[in-house]
């Protein structure tokens, strides 16, 4: 402990009044710049968000001002306490080729996120999903990275390049979506019984849409089991629930009118050795 109280002590000693000085107002600069900063930020993200931009472009907007003003503050500190603006400059531009270097994954991530919000692929609250990434919506469109919030609650935190370059697909784009129900039964089923309860079951619910049509077709055989496929429009935010509901309807439905459906079938060869 005394190595390092005893260097610092012998400093203040032999300083000067002006440098005790000195350091203390870059100090006081760097503590009130720094919350200076913090709150302008503040009531610059809440002045976005009053302006109807999208969260995404705040988001990122804020982000990068709030990065920028951050070290423009370190870089006047720098020089307050004495760094050569020009020796700076020199070395700010070797760390800048260094640092570029070694910061070619968050380069393309910082790119990524300016076209996603020059291009708008999805926005804030879009539900989306990309390259087998584990689907959800969209909480933050940040400068490097995109955080999403899973159904189940998780964060998944994703590379901007990853989705900037990736296949996304996004289930919010358009308000009406397509819910698909396949059912299997045994070749020797009525298919017109079959198809007019998936049709009148799909009628029934409240969230469905007569346009574009509802659809009950038989759409698969193979190996004396029949595969029907119930197609229905819904309002986006509808699909989720209209997509339970008809699946409980159904097996409600078919239950009454005594027909079961048919298992899996599993096919087993036999190899000899």
């Amino acid at each position: 402990m005394d190595d390092i109280i005893k260097p610092v002590s012998e400093f203040f000693k032999q300083a000067s009044v002006d440098t005790v000085l000195n350091l203390a107002g870059t100090l006081l600069l760097y503590i009130v710049g720094w919350k200076i900063i913090t709150k302008l930020m503040g009531v610059l993200e809440k002045r976005l968000l009053k302006s109807n931009m999208d969260k995404g472009v705040v988001s990122f907007l804020s982000s990068l001002i709030s990065i920028s003003l951050k070290v423009l503050l370190i870089v006047s500190v720098l020089i307050k306490l004495g760094v050569p603006s020009a020796s700076f400059v020199t070395l700010m531009g070797s760390a800048g080729i260094a640092i570029g270097l070694a910061m070619q994954g968050s380069l393309a991530n910082l790119a990524g996120g300016l076209m996603i919000l020059i291009y708008k692929p999805f926005k804030v609250g879009h539900f989306i999903e990309c390259n087998g990434v584990a689907p959800g919506v969209v909480r933050e469109i940040g400068i490097f990275y995109t955080k999403l919030i899973t159904p189940d609650n998780r964060t998944v935190v994703i590379p901007n390049s990853t989705l900037s370059n990736g296949n996304v697909i996004n289930m919010n784009e358009n308000p009406i979506r397509r819910v698909d129900i396949p059912l299997s039964f045994y070749s020797n089923v009525d298919v017109e019984k079959v198809k007019q309860i998936m049709t009148d079951t799909a009628l029934s619910h409240p969230d469905t849409l007569e346009e574009p049509a509802i659809e009950a077709r038989l759409t698969a055989i193979e190996q004396g089991v029949f595969t029907f496929t119930l197609r229905v429009f819904t309002p986006q935010d509808k699909w989720w629930n209209a997509r339970h509901d008809l699946n409980e309807a159904l097996v409600e439905a078919f239950s009454k009118e005594d027909m079961a459906f048919a298992p899996p079938h599993v096919m087993v060869e036999r190899v000899e050795a």
